[in-house]
């Protein structure tokens, strides 16, 4: 066997060594570099989202006439406190306001301006009474009492005012026929610059399952695929790279454990043949109970076993350039084979294993019986 053999192999073990240690830092450090993105990440779209908003909204849901008369009639005549609809050109009508919170807080007693009312006024109309109708909250029910403070304001009690939570108010309004009153709100909330009126009731329009799901113009979409599209392939690569390097980091553990455990063996502590004691510690910590059994069968079996200058000219094609022109390898019809040709590699890289008459392998059978031993002792 050549000298120069064990000296190439070696190199490259320390080689690959120096290459995996180098590739476990690197992913370390983007496992770091990905907490630190993601924790950003969040950081920017909390800010981005800013304190949670307060929204009122007015919206009327109901406006009926109370006489639909398209033309006066000579002889009828409508009284009502002392006006004659008609004969004044005035017109009674019934409308449904509801108010609701539409943002992402809850409205508190304090929150209201304590100098002013709380309530709608209605221009050009006179406000005949108003009552509460409905409400999606039992509290809003019990506390909801509307008063008429003016002739045309209908004013609420300041009571707490959750999120999502609305009633329904019903006004009776007394106005010119050829004039439609309209709301505007009245009072002051804190982190409310402007009640929204609605004229009409509010309508969900049918949108596409990907107009939901991505909301806003061409030019939103554009200037959004722009920005998350880089930081979500780098978010991406940094989650790959953490995963390679959370497996790198659990295999290295595993194996400082099995180190650990073959040390305290009866088997290692007794063995006085440094070579075998050696390799068997470094094949134990790298494979594990498993790759001892591959060990066995491969050791039991050395015709599986010739060299790369065989008469078979097919074998040459069953190993890497870093086995060198004369190393042993392993017939194709073995199974496990990658993992025992790494164990072989390895034998051959100790001078465990020897080249003997017609290109058959030799094994020191002190090998065979310290790998039965150590078996027997791990519960392999």
């Amino acid at each position: 066997m050549r000298t120069d053999i064990g000296e190439d192999q070696s190199s490259n073990r320390n080689l690959s060594f120096t290459v995996n240690s180098r590739l476990a830092a690197f992913a370390l450090w983007a496992t770091i570099a990905s907490i630190v993105v993601t924790t950003i990440s969040v950081g920017i779209t909390y800010w981005a989202q800013g304190e949670p908003e307060a929204r009122v909204n007015f919206e009327t849901i109901s406006d009926t006439n109370v006489f639909d008369l398209h033309r006066p009639l000579k002889d009828l005549s409508i009284i009502f406190r002392g006006h004659d609809v008609q004969e004044q050109n005035l017109n009674l009508r019934i409308v449904i306001v509801n108010v609701t919170n539409t943002g992402e807080q809850d409205i508190l007693p304090i929150h209201y301006d304590p100098e002013d009312g709380w309530g709608m006024q209605f221009s050009d109309g006179e406000v005949i009474e108003s009552r509460l109708v409905d409400s999606n909250s039992a509290y809003l029910r019990s506390k909801i009492v509307p008063q008429v403070t003016n002739e045309n304001v209908v004013s609420f009690p300041k009571v707490i005012f959750e999120t999502g939570s609305s009633f329904a108010v019903e006004v009776l309004l007394l106005h010119p026929k050829d004039i439609s009153p309209y709301i505007s709100p009245v009072g002051k909330i804190a982190g409310i610059n402007e009640i929204t009126v609605s004229a009409r009731p509010l309508s969900q329009e049918d949108v596409s399952f990907f107009a939901g799901l991505f909301p806003g113009s061409a030019l939103t979409q554009a200037v959004r695929t722009i920005i998350y599209l880089p930081g979500s392939l780098f978010a991406i690569v940094l989650i790959i790279f953490a995963l390679i390097g959370t497996s790198i980091i659990l295999d290295k553990l595993g194996a400082w454990a099995r180190r650990r455990r073959v040390f305290k063996t009866r088997t290692i502590l007794l063995m006085d043949q440094a070579r075998i004691r050696n390799f068997l510690i470094d094949h134990y910590s790298l494979s594990g109970t498993t790759g001892l059994l591959w060990l066995k069968d491969m050791i039991s079996q050395p015709s599986t076993i010739t060299w790369l200058n065989s008469s078979s000219t097919w074998t040459t094609s069953l190993h890497s350039q870093e086995d060198g022109p004369e190393a042993p390898i392993l017939f194709l019809d073995e199974v496990n084979w990658s993992e025992k040709r790494r164990a072989l590699s390895a034998l051959n890289e100790s001078e465990l294993i020897q080249r003997g008459g017609d290109d058959r392998a030799i094994i020191d059978p002190a090998l065979g019986q310290a790998v039965d031993d150590l078996l027997a002792e791990l519960g392999g």
